[in-house]
């Protein structure tokens, strides 16, 4: 009796009944299940049990096991520690040993030498195959270097059990003000472990936010119950010693602070480890030529194509602000005021911002007037926007700016820190304390001032508490991931800044004053809120307003276009269609959040790009095989039939930055901000360069439209990556 086939073998005799061939097959089965197609099976144990033990394996040709394909499939067998054995393992070890080390890297199984898959492969490397044993030296050495940094992270952990989270709270402020901002701003030299300030600061509030989670995760309900008394014991105890000599305490809580930031460098230097060794080891390496019976992802290093989309997403949040002070500048006149006026009223460098995070919300990321984020909660786009950045330059206009003015004149951190907090007690006793707090009912009533509208001129209850739901991370929810073990916050301050202690609401200025709060929000829904059920009507309306765009300016278009099934697999949905000057354009949206790590970003290439690439070109041949005969096309598109192969134009048009201006399948992939600059003409907003004053000196036109694109002329002023020292892990 035979075994009932796997749905991959299925697969696999299907496309070779069509006509493919075998290597052809296999790696078109290999991406479905990297894809996660795998039919009625569901467990992961399932589907990687029917995967690699598919009979196809046995007659697969040597050139499949280099692909780069396999390699990522064979990255997830080794990161999966269980019982199923790949039996073509010792000859894809054999035959493609650099793609196995790509395996090994992207895996990072040698970060876990008790897993069964690590011990398994070095028993197999050691004894069967040849050609590994300076790889895997390099590995342990660099899991030693790891585990060492852990082991140092976890003794410095150890040294904090005293504390309680609200004295670490207090204490990640101080040392903000003390250690971080100094630097930031020039007032002392940079630490010399990540000597880039920006990138140091923006590693500390991580490493917080870690230690907050790790605190959590050990902490009673009583800890969380905070009142006014306990958080005023805390300052007195923990904050004034170390500002203050009339409250010293013999130098106890100074020796706290040290414990404390001796954690903090530990986690760092793990971080660091982490976020550069590791990730350039494993994400980074130099890899050999890509093999040519698979180019839909191409084995390539890494960070320098990722730094170089950076570095443009850097000059395109300019564009951002650039366009906003336009409109604004526009509005004010209608208004009969001038950028001027609201320059000495304090008023334009928030609005100018809040304009530009509405605009990017808009028009990336198919954001309504008003956002769903659960349990019928609704939160107005305008007023999300304007909290923050009202909040922003509030902080940085009473706290931030004149610590460091201050601390210019005093040389000394903590004699510019007593003179803001005292300056605000003869201000109307008005916090400024490096961390602030409030009672949740008091805070609603400071939100309820965003909420003001025609209908509720003294605001309403509602927003407000919506607007807290929405910027707040409640610590003491057991339902909240940041009580999962071993996570990092489930939001890091910049996306959620209210942190929520019981019947308080803790602010940190240290981080609102520094963050983007463009990517904050952006993050806010679409990383923390991935699930929301809004987040696919979002994707459409970025669909339909990229088509009223080209619309404006002649394109006939055709959204959300389903082609019919052939005998291969389904094309799927065509995302966005558009016809002018006898050139079709045919775009793929993907639409996620801001990553800010090379890690998070090589996941993005290698999963969603890479699977983009793959539906851009299946879209494509359905399209040239119906065009014919679909009236739909005919009509919407003003075309009889699919033009020349050089007037037709398949680009992934993605609202993030990362791995910009690469191909997946032979396809480019462009950013949704450098398609609407230059759709609009309005790349003068990006450099003082007469010549950007238009793109279109005779007039606009679908082929100069192509060109510009294609060829990539809007960013002959980037800079270049050499230019920036070290990864950045910014906000």
């Amino acid at each position: 009796m035979t075994e009932t086939p796997t749905l991959y073998e299925i697969w696999f005799d299907k496309l070779t009944g069509q006509g493919a061939s075998p290597a052809q097959a296999v790696i078109t089965v290999i991406h479905r299940y990297l894809d996660g197609r795998s039919g009625t099976k569901t467990s992961p144990v399932e589907i990687d049990a029917a995967f690699w033990s598919s009979a196809f394996w046995q007659s697969c040709p040597d050139a499949v096991f280099r692909t780069e394909g396999f390699a990522l499939a064979f990255a997830k067998y080794l990161g999966r520690d269980q019982e199923q054995v790949f039996p073509e393992l010792i000859r894809a070890l054999m035959v493609a040993p650099e793609a196995c080390k790509r395996a090994i890297r992207y895996s990072r199984v040698f970060l876990a030498p008790e897993s069964g898959r690590w011990k398994a492969l070095q028993g197999l490397i050691g004894q069967q195959v040849r050609g590994y044993k300076t790889f895997v030296n390099e590995c342990r050495q660099l899991w030693r270097r790891y585990e060492q940094r852990r082991r140092e992270a976890d003794a410095s952990y150890d040294q904090l059990s005293d504390l309680s989270i609200l004295d670490l709270l207090v204490y990640a402020s101080i040392s903000a003000f003390k250690t971080e901002l100094p630097p930031l701003f020039d007032l002392k030299p940079p630490n010399a472990l990540i000597p880039h300030p920006v990138f140091r600061y923006t590693m500390f509030t991580e490493a917080v936010s870690r230690l907050l989670a790790r605190r959590l995760e050990h902490c009673g309900k009583d800890e969380l119950d905070v009142s006014e008394e306990r958080i005023r014991n805390c300052f007195r105890e923990r904050m004034y010693p170390l500002l203050l000599t009339r409250h010293y305490d013999g130098g106890a809580s100074a020796a706290a602070l040290r414990r404390f930031e001796g954690f903090i460098d530990a986690q760092i230097r793990l971080d660091h480890c982490r976020h550069t060794e590791i990730g350039n080891f494993c994400f980074d390496g130099d890899v050999s030529q890509p093999e040519p019976c698979d180019l839909s992802l191409e084995p390539t290093p890494c960070f320098e194509p990722w730094m170089k989309s950076c570095l443009r997403g850097q000059e395109l949040q300019q564009y951002w602000q650039m366009r906003s002070l336009a409109g604004l500048n526009e509005s004010a006149a209608d208004d009969g005021e001038t950028l001027e006026l609201m320059a000495r009223d304090g008023r334009l460098k928030p609005v100018t911002r809040m304009l530009a995070d509405i605009l990017i919300l808009h028009d990336l990321f198919g954001i309504d007037d008003e956002i769903a984020i659960g349990n019928g909660i609704k939160v107005s786009l305008h007023r999300a926007c304007l909290m923050l950045e009202l909040a922003k330059a509030n902080y940085e206009d009473t706290l931030l700016h004149p610590f460091v003015e201050a601390m210019r004149r005093h040389g000394d951190w903590a004699a510019a820190l007593v003179e803001v907090i005292e300056s605000g007690m003869r201000d109307g006793l008005q916090q400024r304390y490096p961390v602030l707090f409030a009672r949740t009912d008091d805070k609603l009533k400071l939100l309820r001032q965003f909420t003001v509208t025609e209908a509720s001129p003294s605001g309403s209850d509602e927003a407000a508490a919506a607007l807290l739901a929405f910027f707040g991370n409640d610590l003491k929810s057991v339902r909240d991931p940041i009580h999962q073990s071993g996570k990092q916050l489930d939001a890091n301050f910049a996306e959620q800044p209210l942190l929520r202690f019981g019947d308080y609401v803790f602010t940190l200025p240290w981080v609102l004053t520094t963050q983007n709060n463009a990517t904050a929000l952006v993050n806010n829904l679409r990383r923390i809120g991935s699930n929301r059920s809004a987040v696919g009507e979002e994707t459409k309306r970025i669909e339909e307003r990229l088509a009223e765009q080209m619309e404006q300016l002649g394109f006939r278009t055709l959204v959300g276009y389903m082609p019919p099934d052939g005998e291969g697999e389904p094309a799927g949905e065509v995302d966005v269609l558009a016809s002018r000057d006898g050139h079709i354009f045919l775009f793929e949206i993907k639409s996620g959040y801001m990553r800010q790590t090379l890690e998070a970003a090589w996941l993005h290439r290698t999963t969603t790009l890479r699977k983009a690439g793959r539906q851009v070109e299946r879209k494509l041949a359905a399209l040239v095989d119906v065009f014919p005969g679909e009236g739909i096309l005919r009509d919407s598109l003003g075309m009889a039939a699919v033009p020349p192969a050089d007037q037709v134009h398949t680009w992934i048009v993605d609202t993030s930055i990362d791995f910009d201006r690469q191909r997946f399948s032979g396809y480019l992939k462009v950013s949704m901000t450098e398609v609407l600059i230059v759709l609009r003409d309005e790349a003068g907003f990006l450099a003082d360069d007469d010549s950007l004053d238009t793109l279109y000196p005779e007039g606009f036109s679908a082929p100069r439209f192509a060109q510009i694109i294609e060829q990539g002329l809007l960013w002959r002023d980037t800079p270049q990556p050499a230019e920036v020292a070290s990864p950045p892990t910014t906000n």
